[in-house]
């Protein structure tokens, strides 16, 4: 077999070599997009991919990306009328007309714009149903519910219309049906069909009309698919009781202690995947295995790789390397660059799914002694793709195959639930809509945009706590907060709110040494902000992970029985040269930097000295007198220069990635220069952060009501 791939790859490279007419063929590199930028696979070449990237709340018009062809010109742009074009532009998102039947809503608009809000209310005798007020989202969605005007004694209720959508069939008794559609170009998510049943429920899912090029919320995804997949998993011990007492049938999986679940993992790693594209895959991936742990039921996963071919990375047949354990330990080794040699530059979802549809028929017959155990087996599969099938064909035949071969007809939905997340801008959303199941009151079909870190500058310790630097309220006289205001989450997004009380580090006191001539002294600059109200997290205000807490433990995978502090320090900034870590700069568009905290005792020190070259310190001869133990040291560095913060970017973060996962350690206090934004930056550019672990104890007895810490 070996011999016969040998020969096939010294085909493939005789046939690529042969084209040496292509050779020194390019496209134009200097491609713009209005209000956007590009980003290339693989420069001008022949082949490459040119991606347009548009900010947060804008899509690509008239499309995401180009190809560039053997000709040495890029793939043509057509717009909204069929014409050739060459101008690329972001465009806003806009949320798609509402609609109501027996009712009204107000303002009526052409088109509504992020922020606008819409009103409903019914005709006299019928009830309202669903959100009375609806606002346009940053994507394009509106939030809340689709409202609905009940009255009528039908046996199914009126199942709605959903923004941007016509409905057909206005009947609602047994066996009655609706058909939907989307109007203005907008895609279907959902069912296009609904029947009323017995149950008093219409079958399938409430169908969403979507902009081509939408995405979801990262928190819509964790709300909707974790209360789907809650369904699939808790109340086993109540359900598996209910069932037996009153033979009910309803959504939940019910799980004994024998019963298995069967969950394959699909990740797309062709040529339109891109790198970043695959590592927020696998981050969802590593999430969802690690929650899925927290549940007492037995679990064994297949994790398949595909592109124009498939390869099984987790065989869900060995026992020994595919329970949640051994799919943690295999998940941080995927690198893209290594999986993409499965591509070929196309993508194969038909032969993922028969590869998943054989790996069934494997499991089935070697339980042939144990059929009644393999008909008790529950059936996840999670697929992560752009959806652009263009190898074997359209996938649903062979997602209707696996449906029969697991019998769904007659055992039940709930023996089998497909979802699908579809990823980057181009995700053909017919395609991953077809494959997914459709299940009433659930979402099955996610699609997924790069979400970048949170540009919070400060860090949100669960909804009421904000952990910052105590200089940044230095001149706030102690207990007043009256007036005073904080404002976190991006340019665009920003959320004011409002100042309870500011705690700041006993010992800190920024003119302690001035007796000594140390005018400034940024020892213990670490404060803790608490907020008069929750807030309400988003896609760029998250909470922090926190070392030396239980569920910092649990993202770290830390082995020991019980875990210290200490482990935790270990594990995250170990004393052995320097330690890869992140901060952002608020001066540069929010960006995430990477640095590196100086950890060696040679490292550290040669970084602490040059603290000695700040300006405010020329004077002081002892570089302990103004950097403590309490402090983390990065920049420099002659060879590879690191970035440093700007003049605003103290009190907040600085990160360590591990397993997926930004971990907290440090606080950006200040820096020995104020020279960001030049392009050469001395050898002596130096920022300094307030260690964390230094002030464990500070933090426990002001947060240890609502974080769960460990021990020393």
């Amino acid at each position: 077999m070996g011999l016969v791939r040998i020969a096939a790859l010294n085909l493939f490279i005789f046939l690529v070599s042969g084209e040496s007419e292509n050779d020194d063929i390019t496209c134009n590199p200097n491609i713009t997009i209005k209000g956007g930028r590009i980003t290339l696979s693989n420069g001008g070449e022949v082949g490459s991919t040119l991606r347009y990237i548009c900010p947060f709340g804008f899509y690509t018009y008239p499309v995401p990306s180009r190809t560039c062809r053997r000709n040495g010109q890029w793939s043509l742009m057509r717009n909204d009328h069929g014409r050739i074009t060459s101008k690329a532009e972001c465009r806003a998102f806009k949320c798609p007309t509402p609609s109501i039947e027996q009712g009204a809503f107000f303002p009526i608009s052409v088109s509504y714009a992020v922020g606008d809000t819409v009103s409903f209310e019914c005709d006299d005798g019928y009830s309202l149903w669903g959100s009375k007020n609806r606002t346009c989202l940053i994507n394009g969605r509106w939030n809340g519910t689709t409202a609905v005007c009940q009255g009528g004694l039908d046996s199914c209720p009126n199942p709605g219309i959903p923004a941007g959508s016509s409905k057909s069939g206005t009947n609602y008794g047994f066996n009655d049906k609706v058909k939907y559609l989307c109007l203005h170009n907008l895609v279907l998510i959902g069912s296009n069909e609904r029947i009323c049943l017995e149950t008093g429920e219409w079958s399938g899912s409430e169908p969403v009309c979507q902009h081509i090029y939408s995405f979801d919320l990262p928190e819509e995804v964790a709300s909707h698919f974790s209360a789907s997949f809650s369904r699939f998993l808790s109340e086993s011990k109540i359900n598996s009781e209910a069932k037996e007492q009153d033979g009910s049938h309803g959504r939940k999986l019910i799980l004994g202690q024998n019963q298995k679940l069967h969950i394959y993992i699909l990740l797309d790693v062709s040529g339109s995947i891109t790198k970043e594209d695959f590592q927020n895959a696998v981050a969802a991936v590593t999430q969802f295995v690690t929650m899925i742990k927290q549940f007492e039921v037995g679990v064994s996963y297949g994790l398949v790789m595909f592109g124009s071919r498939t390869h099984v990375e987790i065989n869900i047949a060995h026992d020994d390397v595919s329970d949640s354990d051994s799919v943690l330990q295999v998940l941080p080794t995927l690198k893209y660059e290594d999986v993409t040699k499965y591509s070929n530059a196309g993508t194969n979802m038909t032969g993922a799914l028969k590869t998943v549809l054989e790996m069934m028929v494997l499991q089935k017959a070697a339980m042939k002694n144990k059929q009644l155990e393999w008909r008790d087996v529950r059936h996840a599969i999670l697929i992560f793709t752009d959806g652009r099938n263009n190898v074997g064909g359209n996938p649903k035949p062979m997602m209707d195959r696996i449906r029969q071969f697991l019998d769904i007809e007659n055992v039940g939905e709930d023996f089998l639930d497909v979802y699908v997340f579809g990823l980057g801008s181009d995700t053909s959303k017919e395609e991953v809509n077809s494959i997914a199941s459709q299940k009433n009151n659930e979402r099955h079909v996610f699609f997924m945009q790069k979400e970048e870190l949170t540009t919070v500058f400060n860090s949100m310790l669960g909804d009421q706590w904000i952990l910052t630097a105590a200089h940044c309220f230095e001149y706030l006289p102690e207990g007043n907060t009256d007036s005073r205001v904080i404002f976190v989450g991006a340019s665009n997004t920003k959320v004011q709110l409002e100042i309870d009380r500011v705690i700041k580090h006993p010992n800190y006191n920024l003119t302690g040494k001035v007796e000594m001539g140390i005018q400034e002294f940024y020892d213990y600059d670490i404060a803790l902000v608490k907020i008069k109200s929750k807030l309400k997290f988003s896609t760029f205000i998250r909470p922090i992970c926190l070392p030396c807490t239980v569920d910092t433990s649990v993202a770290l995978r830390i082995s020991q029985t019980k875990p210290t502090c200490a482990d935790h320090e270990r594990e995250l900034i170990p004393t052995l040269g320097t330690v890869e870590a992140k901060f952002i700069q608020k001066t540069r568009k929010h960006e995430l930097k990477n640095v590196k905290i100086k950890t060696g005792a040679s490292e550290r020190a040669s970084c602490e000295q040059d603290a000695l070259k700040a300006a405010i310190y020329v004077n002081v001869s002892n570089v302990k007198d103004v950097v403590t133990d309490r402090f983390l040291c990065t920049g420099g560095s002659k060879k590879n220069p690191e970035v440093i913060s700007c003049k605003g970017d103290s009190g907040g973060p600085l990160y360590i990635q591990k397993l997926y996962r930004y971990i907290q350690v440090g606080i950006v206090s200040w820096g020995v220069v104020n020279l960001c934004e030049q392009s050469y930056l001395p050898d002596h550019a130096r920022d300094f952060h307030i260690n964390l672990f230094k002030v464990m104890d500070w933090l426990k007895q002001h947060l240890g009501d609502s974080t769960r810490f460990l021990g020393q």
